[in-house]
């Protein structure tokens, strides 16, 4: 997904994330798995553009893949406030999810660490839909 720079400088801004504004890949450089909470949260109250929800979420999922790779979340709350955030924003966040969900990879040494997470929920939203 292709985030436009006055979007992030705008994400930046309202987060006050630390960007210096030459970032290669925004939401890997600015991912903080000790605000993830705080993202949920902004996401959830803040009346943001399509746009904007989809870089705050690219970052929440980022700094989520930080903090599951860290194993901080063993009981998934964290990820079942993810999962919120998503089911209220049914298929906006599409793109990012198949991203993560790496379905062409089928080696799990390869996946990342929310993948089977990813997959799990775009398999429960499939089998809702048939």
């Amino acid at each position: 997904m292709i985030i436009h720079k006055s979007t992030i400088a705008q994400v930046n801004r309202l987060l006050n994330l630390p960007a210096l504004g030459d970032e290669q890949d925004w939401p890997v450089e600015l991912a903080n798995k000790l605000r993830v909470g705080e993202f949920i949260k902004f996401i959830l109250e803040q009346p943001l553009s399509l746009e904007l929800r989809k870089a705050v979420m690219a970052l929440i999922l980022t700094s989520y893949e930080d903090l599951s790779f860290s194993d901080e979340d063993k009981n998934l709350e964290v990820w079942k406030k993810v999962v919120e955030v998503l089911n209220i924003f049914k298929g906006q966040f599409d793109h990012l999810l198949t991203y993560w969900a790496l379905w062409d990879e089928e080696s799990q040494e390869n996946w990342f660490s929310i993948t089977p997470l990813v997959r799990g929920y775009l398999g429960k939203q499939q089998n809702k839909e048939l």
